[in-house]
This record gives C-alpha cells, sequence and structure tokens, in this order.
C-alpha cells in the first residue's frame, strides 16, 4: 500500500486511498503535526563521578579560604561593636543617650558571622566539583556531534513542549525550508539526518495504523525549493528529500508537485467539468496550477504549473523583526546590527542561527542585554518564533493582539496591531501578486475558477490579494491543512492502477526535469515563407542552446524565467493575424533584447541572494550585482540597441574562473573578510559624479540632468552638508551605467569592481576633493583652498567646540565632562566612525538651533 506525504515547511501530514475515501493519518489526535524534532541529549551517568588528586587539593584550599575569610569577617565585627559601643558611651557621657529601641536597632545591624564546619565546606565543594564535571561532560557530548539519525527524536508539538520544560537537548524546526539553499557539507547531513527521522516517524506511524509495514510513498514537492539557486540545485534538493526518505525506511519513492496534488484533491469535489487555478500558499512556498478539473474524467488534466519560495513563514521573519526585535535593541544605536536580529528571527536557517548566537552583547546596553542572552539560549529563538506565528494568526482576525514572552523576562510581551502585520506582509504580498498577474498573463482564459489551499490562503489579505488580481473569477476555498495530502493519497491509489490522464501537449508536472520546448503555437507561420520560418527556427535554436549553455555553465535554472515561452512563436486560437508576418525575425530580435535583459538581472538577483544578509542596504549592493552579472553573462554587452544594427544574442562565456553558483559564495566571503575593493571609489568614477553634481558647469554626455548644489542660507554648504547632499544624489543615479568589473590575472579568487555607492565609502581625500569643486563652483574661483586635515578629526573638533561653547548637556554621551579637547579627540578617533560622526553632527546641529 502507497501513503501519500506532505512534508510541509511549518506542518506535515500524511493519508491514504481506501476504498473511495482518503483516510488520514493520524498523529496523536491531530491529523498534522508541526515539523519539528527535538533531540534530548544523551544521559551523564554520574556514577562515573569521582573525586581527583587535584578536587581533593581544591576542598583543602576551600576550607583555608573560608577560614581565613571568617577571622577577617570577625575582625571587622568586633571593631565595628567596639566603635558602636564607644559612641553610646560618648553619647551617655554629654547626657544623650540612645533610647533602648534605637540601641537594639543599632546593634542588629550588626550582623555576627558564622563558622562553617570543615564537613560542611567539604560537602558543599564536593557538590560544586560535582556540578561542573557534569557541565563538562555535557558539552563534551556535544562536541562529539549529534548523530541525528541515531537519535531519538520528540516530534511536533511534543519537541515544543520538551523545549517549553527546559529539557537539556536541541531542536529543529522547517528543515524543508533549507533544501533549495547551498549548504556545508555538515549542516547538509545534519538537514538530511532531521527529514530522515520526520519520515521514518511518519512511516513508522502509518504502518501501526494500517496493520503492516509501509514502504511506498508519494511525497509531494513545490515547483521550486525555497532559496532555489538553479536546476543543478533542484535536483540535490529533490535527491537529498529521496536519499532522506529512503533512509527512512520507504523503498518506492515518487514525487508530485504540490499544486498538481491540490488539483486531484479539487477534482473529485467538482461534479462539473471545467478550468481551474489551484493555489497553494503554505508556510515556505507558494505554488500554482492551472488544470481541467471535474466531471466523470477519472483524474484531472494538469497543463501548467507555476512556483516561487516565499510563504508564510516569510511574514513570520518580517513580524518578528519589526514587532519583536525591537524589545531586544533593534533599532538603538546601542543595539546589536540589524542583520544580527533578522538571522534570530529565521530559525531554520542553521548558519543564521548560529551567526547570531556567535554576536558579542558586551556592548548591549541594558535591558537589551540580558534578553538577548536569553533569547540565545538553546531553543530560544523557535520558541519566540512560535509566538510570533501565533500573534500573525490572531491579527489576521482582530485588530490587535499580544503574546506574553515571560520565558525572556518576567511580564515582557510583544504586541502589535493590524498595520504592523500589513507592513510585515508587504514584500511578501508583492511577490505573491506579481506571480500571480504573471499567471494571469499566461492563461488562455481571464477569470477561471480559483481554488485555494494551504496554510496561509485562511489569511484575509492573501484573500485579498488574489480577488484584486483575478477580480471576477470565483473564488474557492479548500481544506487549508490537508488539500495537498488528500490529492497525494489520490495519486499515490492511481499509481498503482491506472495513472494521472496526462494532457497532449503537456507533460506532467511530476518531476524536476525541464519540460521540453514546444516550437509552435496558432498562427507561428502565418504569412511567412518557408525559408523565413527556417531561417527563423534555426535562430531560435541557437539562442536556446545559448540558454541551456549558461544553464549548464553557471548552474542556474534559467527556465524558471520562463525564457522559452518567450522564444515560441504563435498565438493563442482566439487570435488571428491579418495580413501580417507577425513571428518573422523582426519578432524574434525582440523577444532577444527582452531576454538577454531578463537574463541580466536574473543573475543579478541570484548573486543579491547570495550575499543578501550582508548588513548593507540594497542600493549599495546593487551595483555589484549587475557588475558581476554583466561579467558572466554578456560579454559584448552595449546598454542600447538599434532597429538598424544587426543583433546577436551573445552569451560567449569562455574564459571566466568561476560558475556563478560559486561566484556567490565567493563574492559572500570576499565581502565578509574585506577582500574586495568594494569600498572604493576610482578617479574616473569621481569625475563622472563631479559631471553630474555640476552639469550646468560641466557638460554631461552620461547624465540627463544636473544636481547643481545651491548654497544653504546665502552661504556655501558645510562639508557635512554637502555630502548629505552628495548620499541623495547617488541615491538618483541611474544604476546600468555606474559599474566596472574585473577578475584580476594575477589573483583569480578575486573579485574587484568600483561603482557610485554612498559617500560614506569614499576615503577622506576623494570627499574633500569633490567638496573643493563644489566650492569652486560656487564661488566661481578656481584652487578654493579646503583644510587638508582629515574629514574625521575635522568634524571631531567641530563637535567637540560645539559642545564646549554651548555646554550641551544632552551630548554627555559623547564627550565626557571635564575631559579636555584634544584629549577627547586622541581617545575617540579610534573608535568613530563616519556613521556615528554624521548623527552625532546633526544632534549637535539640532541642540544648538535650540540653544540660539
Amino acid at each position: 500500500m502507497k501513503i501519500g506525504v506532505d512534508f510541509g515547511t511549518s506542518f506535515s501530514s500524511a493519508a491514504v486511498f481506501i476504498d473511495g475515501q482518503v483516510q488520514p493519518i493520524t498523529f496523536g489526535n491531530d491529523r498534522q503535526f508541526r515539523t519539528a524534532v527535538f533531540f534530548p541529549d544523551r544521559y551523564v551517568d554520574f556514577s562515573q563521578f569521582v573525586l581527583t588528586a587535584a578536587d581533593e587539593r581544591e576542598i583543602d584550599n576551600a576550607i583555608r579560604t573560608d577560614t581565613s575569610r571568617f577571622n577577617a569577617q570577625l575582625r571587622q565585627y568586633q571593631d565595628d561593636l567596639s566603635q558602636l559601643i564607644r559612641e553610646e558611651k560618648r553619647r551617655a557621657r554629654e547626657g544623650e543617650p540612645y533610647s533602648p529601641e534605637q540601641r537594639a536597632k543599632r546593634h542588629q545591624s550588626l550582623v555576627k558571622p558564622k563558622r562553617l564546619a570543615d564537613d560542611e565546606i567539604r560537602q558543599l565543594t564536593i557538590k560544586a566539583i560535582r556540578r561542573r564535571w557534569g557541565s563538562q561532560q555535557r558539552e563534551s557530548i556535544a562536541q562529539e556531534g549529534l548523530d541525528v539519525r541515531q537519535a531519538n527524536g520528540v516530534f511536533g508539538e511534543e519537541a515544543i513542549e520538551a523545549l517549553y520544560n527546559d529539557e537539556y537537548g536541541r531542536i529543529f524546526q522547517s528543515p524543508k525550508s533549507m533544501l533549495g539553499y547551498r549548504m556545508e557539507p555538515r549542516h547538509r547531513d545534519v538537514v538530511a539526518g532531521v527529514i530522515t527521522q520526520v519520515l521514518g516517524h511518519i512511516r513508522s506511524t502509518a504502518s501501526r495504523q494500517l496493520g503492516h509495514d509501509v514502504t511506498a510513498v508519494v511525497l509531494g514537492r513545490p515547483v521550486e525549493f525555497r532559496g532555489l539557486v538553479g536546476s543543478h540545485n533542484d535536483q540535490e534538493a529533490q535527491g537529498l528529500l529521496e536519499r532522506a526518505a529512503r533512509e527512512a525506511g520507504f523503498t518506492d519513492v515518487e514525487f508530485l508537485c504540490e499544486p498538481a496534488a491540490a488539483a486531484l484533491g479539487y477534482h473529485r469535489q467538482s461534479p462539473r467539468q471545467h478550468a481551474a487555478l489551484i493555489i497553494d500558499i503554505g508556510g515556505g512556498t507558494t505554488d500554482i496550477a492551472y488544470a481541467q478539473v471535474g466531471g466523470k474524467t477519472p483524474q484531472p488534466v494538469i497543463h501548467k504549473v507555476w512556483g516561487k519560495g516565499f510563504g508564510g513563514t516569510d511574514v513570520d521573519i518580517e513580524l518578528s523583526v519589526s514587532a519583536a526585535m525591537p524589545l531586544f535593541g533593534k533599532g538603538h544605536e546601542h543595539g546589536l546590527p540589524l542583520h544580527a536580529y533578522r538571522s534570530a528571527a529565521q530559525i531554520s536557517d542553521l548558519s543564521r542561527q548560529r551567526d547570531f548566537v556567535k554576536q558579542d552583547v558586551a556592548r548591549v546596553i541594558e535591558p537589551f542585554k540580558s534578553r538577548l542572552r536569553r533569547l540565545k539560549d538553546k531553543g530560544t529563538t523557535v520558541r519566540l518564533n512560535r509566538d510570533i506565528e501565533q500573534l500573525k494568526i490572531d491579527l489576521s482576525d482582530n485588530g490587535y493582539a499580544s503574546q506574553a514572552l515571560d520565558y525572556i523576562e518576567p511580564e515582557l510581551q510583544v504586541a502589535a496591531d493590524s498595520g504592523v502585520l500589513e507592513n510585515s506582509a508587504r514584500r511578501f504580498l508583492d511577490n505573491f501578486r506579481a506571480l500571480l498577474e504573471r499567471v494571469r498573463a499566461e492563461l488562455p482564459e481571464a477569470d477561471p475558477v480559483i481554488f485555494m489551499t494551504g496554510g496561509m490562503s485562511r489569511a484575509p489579505y492573501v484573500q485579498a490579494c488574489v480577488r484584486e488580481v483575478f477580480g471576477r473569477s470565483k473564488v474557492e476555498m479548500g481544506d487549508a491543512s490537508l488539500g495537498v495530502v488528500a490529492g497525494l493519497a489520490q495519486f499515490a491509489r492511481a499509481q498503482s492502477t491506472d495513472g494521472l490522464e496526462a494532457s497532449d501537449d503537456e507533460p506532467q508536472p511530476l518531476v524536476s526535469d525541464n519540460p521540453p520546448l514546444r516550437l509552435m503555437h496558432h498562427g507561428a507561420n502565418d504569412w511567412l515563407t518557408e525559408e523565413e520560418v527556417l531561417r527563423r527556427d534555426q535562430r531560435i535554436d541557437a539562442a536556446v542552446a545559448s540558454i541551456k549553455a549558461l544553464e549548464k555553465r553557471f548552474s542556474v535554472n534559467l527556465y524558471s524565467c520562463q525564457h522559452e515561452e518567450s522564444l515560441v512563436p504563435g498565438m493563442p486560437p482566439y487570435m488571428r493575424s491579418d495580413n501580417k508576418h507577425v513571428y518573422g525575425e523582426a519578432w524574434l530580435d525582440k523577444r532577444l533584447d527582452y531576454i538577454e535583459k531578463q537574463v541580466l538581472g536574473y543573475l543579478a538577483k541570484e548573486v543579491l541572494k547570495g550575499i543578501e544578509s550582508r548588513p548593507r542596504n540594497d542600493r549599495d549592493l546593487k551595483g555589484s550585482a549587475w557588475s558581476i552579472a554583466k561579467r558572466l553573462c554578456i560579454y559584448r554587452y552595449t546598454d542600447y540597441y538599434y532597429a538598424d544594427e544587426p543583433y546577436e544574442f551573445d552569451c560567449d562565456v569562455s574564459g571566466l574562473h568561476f560558475s556563478l553558483h560559486d561566484l556567490i559564495y565567493a563574492v559572500y566571503d570576499l565581502l565578509v573578510n574585506d577582500h574586495m575593493t568594494y569600498k572604493l571609489w576610482n578617479d574616473e568614477a569621481l569625475d563622472k559624479l563631479n559631471q553630474y553634481l555640476h552639469y550646468e558647469v560641466y557638460e554631461s554626455k552620461l547624465f540627463f540632468e544636473g544636481a547643481l548644489f545651491t548654497g544653504v542660507h546665502g552661504r556655501p554648504a558645510t562639508m557635512t552638508e554637502f555630502l548629505e547632499g552628495v548620499d541623495e544624489a547617488i541615491a538618483k543615479l541611474p544604476v546600468l551605467n555606474l559599474h566596472e568589473c574585473c577578475f584580476p590575472d594575477d589573483h583569480p579568487e578575486q573579485v574587484l569592481f568600483s561603482e557610485y555607492v554612498s559617500a560614506q565609502h569614499m576615503t577622506n581625500e576623494q570627499k574633500t576633493r569633490l567638496y573643493q569643486k563644489y566650492l569652486e563652483v560656487y564661488t566661481g574661483e578656481n584652487d578654493v583652498e579646503v583644510p587638508v586635515t582629515t574629514l574625521i578629526e575635522s568634524d571631531v573638533r567641530v563637535l567637540l567646540e560645539a559642545v564646549e561653547q554651548a555646554q550641551v548637556v544632552q551630548l554627555g554621551w559623547f564627550v565626557p565632562e571635564g575631559i579636555p579637547a584634544e584629549k577627547a579627540m586622541d581617545e575617540l578617533l579610534p573608535v568613530l566612525d563616519n556613521q556615528t560622526l554624521v548623527r552625532a553632527q546633526r544632534r549637535v546641529r539640532k541642540v544648538l538651533d535650540q540653544h540660539k
């Protein structure tokens, strides 16, 4: 007997199809369980504890130390008592004696020290040594490594409860969300072992309930795994899932795309045959299928599937960062960097969790420091995530909600209103809306019936988004939890008998291989000669070969961008060409132009995925990603094309040192270790920026408008004001014109690039040079002198003078009162950065204005 298993990001379930009915496998009293596993630490056998010679010496030292301490305390007590008695006698001689109550109170304030017996000290010291030994044993066990395949795991809500009960061990949640990411071998092995345990738990539970050993399974899989970088990663992700299933005891393993499974479940509910769009929004992925369902046919016909790696956990992460992390210092100048809080919120990413635990909180102020230390405890981030998930659910139905966080701090709670949830869901909804609009554009009909399933389908804002894009479609709600697993169970049954009825011209979306390209649609050859058709088709074949060469060379999945659809000539059956060569070579030229730009953008986004955890803003990263993608993809690239120029789709990939798959992580490592010239501006870039800033004086062929800085209240802008304006101008620069990139021949492991990034990445000399050009333009004079002193020194002096002149109490955090300016500057320079100075300058200006 073959079962269907929905191995989900947040929850997992299983079912079997028996006697025409779907029979869920129950886990405890529920038909699904949270995809979480808790592995208790191995038991420490305290019977093995024995005192060593060193321990005996420690005990003797403790006795001697306590004796010395007691003698010192006794002498101090006797001295204090003598002084108290002398004071009482003096007051009595002077006629102002203490009352009995006063004397009693004064004597009560003195506590006579007590001497512990040597045996008591010995027993207390042995207990401390024994506790320390136990802690060392637990640490030793942890360092040996957890073999998750051999460990006895606790699953679902019991895993969370074990964590709540402060049991020693490790908890893993949402391992599915890691399948698409590139991981270190040891992390990949741990993830595979955790998945093996989860699937083994499902298999053993199903075997007990069905009365025989279950060894055959149909596993649901998303159209695109979360974190997917390319087709190679897709095969790796499914391969890892299959290996885990086989290690769990399944000998017959098949896969079915989750939206196709949902279509199977919906098919049985529809008495009339019709086209439907099945939308499955889960915790980690969003999948859509267009299918013919219902009627008397035994199985639905799946026409096409779409999918992306985003889901409900994205909203959880954003809600955690915006609502909970401020309680731990996010946004505070004495808190951790923003990326540390995001790492804490991403509980399924082992490397992110490790990075968070390694964060140094020594400089974080209270109460944030103690809260962060508690959050670093094993499993606490998972517990916080569960509370955030519940907060999200409560906010979906109410305008305000809160969750207690007393395991972090007594009476601490996280609270939010619907506006916070709306902001947290914005990025998810933008991605979801973009996917829906893409699907709508590729459908042969405008208003299909829509069937929604998956945990996130219950969210009102998700349903509203669907109705916004498909305003005239009928929307039907399915079982949010079991819609997919019901279809998997039916498919498992069908595979042992008839199988799915497939569409004549569309492949079944059951395996990870890319579907073959359909070279023709309706009207593809209308009004074209045989020679024109042949020439066009040859160019299409060459373009497809170039895309596949890129995929193979860089291990990316360009099919996920649907480029093959862009190269299929023809139109929907309800349209016709009117005596025009609609799909000739002119059409192909436009398609190739579009594809080249899409490929470049896609590769840039893939680079960004690999370095998105860096604590830099997107604007600073965008140029870098485009530079590297440009270098990788297009050997000869121009920004503008003209209709009268010949065009070739050029993807020359020869002579490169890296595949994109490796380059993403090389870029990440280089950024982390500061081995890139990322922060540098070159002279050419600085000259172009000068042209842009002073367009009215220096004619620029590169930029279309100038940004000449006028004065501030009739005077030239200060250097700080000028650089703030420069940053505002840089933010508006057109990215495509602003990058250079090279791979040095003598250091092929490095990537060098220079680009327009924020002014804080300039050297002090470059800032001074740029400011000098501004003064020359403003005054109309040449060679205007600017102090050659470094910017940091000058800014520190300005701040110190402002503090001294205005006696600004509010800036006491910056210059402690009474410290001379020169000494303060010497102490501050090594620890200040430009960002700190900018914040300080703004505070100085604000306070000075108030002082005036």
